[in-house]
């Protein structure tokens, strides 16, 4: 197993995709990482993608 590992989703305009990537990520992480995060970087997205993915952090941080 990985002692620590970082991975970096870059989104634009993936409202209608981030949460199931970070969700698959996350899953994927938990069976090869000790400890690990997940840095999403919004870059300038029209849509909803900054709203969703502070919505996500805000869920993973209160879980841990």
């Amino acid at each position: 197993m990985i002692e620590e590992l970082s991975v970096f989703l870059p989104t634009y305009n993936e409202e209608g995709n981030i949460e199931l990537v970070v969700s698959k990520t996350k899953k994927v992480l938990q069976e090869v990482a000790s400890k690990w995060e997940i840095i999403i970087v919004e870059d300038g997205s029209g849509d909803r993608t900054p709203e969703i993915s502070d919505k996500i952090a805000r869920l993973i941080q209160e879980l841990e």
